[in-house]
């Protein structure tokens, strides 16, 4: 087997470094050049009897420099990348604030100065930028806005405040988002925090106050209305088990000295 041979099988087997060093090795033939003659000697006087001492070297040294450059881009190309995604110049205008009802972000900032004559370098300027917020009359219109909006939503499938015997729509948050709310009813207990009914006083009728007060950043206002509560309309079957369970209820009562409670055959009739 040639030399060449030994070689081209040497390339299979070595690493990608070092298969890289000998075609490096093979084109620039350090070996041969003058400005390593000396070296070249003193490397075949330590190996008299391996003429490819000298080559080997060669190959070795460029496979140690290709694997610290590979070692160096590693690490310093993704530090250059997250350097220049952290570090801009600030424009003009300023830094950009997060939009409306948005968290809160951070900045550290580097700033040059000149003080008495003497530039000065301040780092790692720690500065929080707060989102946007409305003026005074933005908000103030949100909240009117809000309130139309409430007014066209709070019967839900009522037709009147007259009458209510369906649940209402007590939404938490209005205007897409703007402007928030928060219900109070008067007298409590008949009316839950999701506008559902809790109860009433028969066909009578029982008034509530409806309270709700609107919130946009700093501006508030306070919504009201008054709707007279009725039982719920209740088909065949959600009737008949009203009655049925009323009918328990007060056969329980009824014997609560007793062993067992007799159910009742008859119900509404």
């Amino acid at each position: 087997m040639g030399k060449q041979d030994h070689r081209n099988q040497g390339l299979k087997k070595a690493g990608p470094f070092i298969r890289l060093a000998q075609l490096l090795t093979d084109c620039i033939k350090p070996e041969k050049n003058q400005k390593n003659e000396k070296l070249n000697m003193q490397l075949r006087a330590l190996s008299p009897g391996d003429p490819e001492a000298v080559r080997r070297f060669h190959v070795q040294r460029i496979a140690s420099l290709l694997g610290s450059i590979c070692l160096l881009a590693a690490v310093c190309i993704p530090a250059a990348i997250l350097l220049r995604g952290r570090v801009e110049e600030v424009p003009r205008e300023g830094l950009q604030r997060p939009g409306y009802g948005e968290s809160a972000v951070s900045a550290v900032l580097m700033a040059e100065a000149e003080a008495e004559s003497e530039a000065v370098v301040l780092e790692d300027l720690e500065v929080a930028v707060y989102s946007r917020q409305y003026t005074k009359e933005e908000a103030d219109a949100f909240l009117q806005q809000a309130c139309r909006e409430l007014e066209g939503l709070f019967l839900g499938e009522n037709v009147s405040e007259d009458e209510i015997r369906l649940p209402m729509v007590f939404p938490a948050q209005l205007c897409g988002g703007k402007v928030s709310a928060q219900y109070m009813t008067v007298p409590y207990g008949y009316l839950s925090e999701e506008g559902k009914i809790l109860k009433t006083e028969g066909e009578a009728g029982q008034l509530v106050e409806i309270r709700a007060t609107l919130q946009c950043q700093e501006e508030s206002l306070v919504w009201e209305s008054t709707v007279c509560l009725f039982p719920p309309v209740l088909d065949n079957a959600a009737r008949l088990r009203a009655q049925v369970e009323e009918e328990i209820l007060a056969a329980d009562e009824a014997s609560r000295a007793e062993a067992y409670l007799a159910l009742p055959e008859q119900a509404g009739g």
